[in-house]
């Protein structure tokens, strides 16, 4: 699904080039649920951002489901983006001026898929996630624990084979974030999804799969999760 080799992204710095990501080699299975760790700086935004074609890399290469994301033209990235994955992100990225349908339809307006049918598998998203009955709100009444419910069916409405969550929960109280947690993962298994989120704790590790370590731009830890602990209150 997804294979790196050292990849590389710098960024200018006055007369200077910063190193973001140095080295990195990775490789993702199909359906696999992948957790990057590492406090602020570490990179894994930046390499999240690789993963979804919102940067080009400085170097290395970088190949999800066949396409090469190094050579992609312009033309290539935006339909990668549109059509092939969801994103989900800490400040949700909503357009406030519409309601939870709205935006949940809105991705389908950059590509071919039918409208008509569309709205039809945004209420059922909707459903799914819990806000059904408050499809035509607006997202500014919204919480915050519902306003990302409404980012995660948004970036499922274009039936992606890649989700990326960008500290999908860094926002949310506890309780509302191990509620969002839960149905990320519940998502993932039951569509199939390959899933790659980032997180500075440990909210999202026990239910990953796999936790990728970053520091300082490089992959310094590659392991199997462990089980999530309950602890009493």
């Amino acid at each position: 699904m997804i294979q790196v080799r050292d990849l590389g992204l710098d960024y200018p710095s006055g007369s200077e080039r910063v190193q973001a990501l140095t080295g990195i080699d990775l490789d993702i299975a199909p359906g696999e649920c992948v957790v990057l760790l590492g406090p602020s700086g570490s990179g894994k935004t930046s390499l999240l951002n690789l993963l979804g074609g919102l940067e080009r890399p400085s170097r290395g290469t970088l190949r999800v489901g066949g396409l090469d994301l190094v050579g992609a033209s312009d033309l290539e990235l935006a339909r990668y983006r549109n059509q092939r994955v969801g994103f989900v992100f800490q400040s949700f990225h909503l357009d406030g001026r519409r309601s939870a349908l709205e935006n949940v339809i809105l991705p389908l307006c950059f590509g071919q898929a039918s409208l008509a049918r569309g709205r039809e598998r945004a209420r059922a998203l909707l459903q799914r996630v819990g806000l059904g009955e408050l499809c035509h709100r607006s997202v500014q009444r919204l919480s915050g624990g519902q306003r990302q419910r409404v980012a995660v069916a948004r970036a499922l409405i274009c039936q992606p084979e890649l989700l990326l969550a960008d500290e999908p929960v860094g926002h949310l109280d506890d309780a509302t974030a191990e509620s969002v947690t839960e149905l990320l993962i519940e998502l993932h298994r039951e569509q199939g999804l390959t899933m790659v989120a980032t997180a500075h704790d440990d909210r999202l590790m026990g239910h990953a799969g796999r936790v990728l370590e970053l520091s300082a731009g490089r992959l310094m830890a590659d392991r199997i999760a462990e089980a999530p602990s309950r602890h009493a209150s």
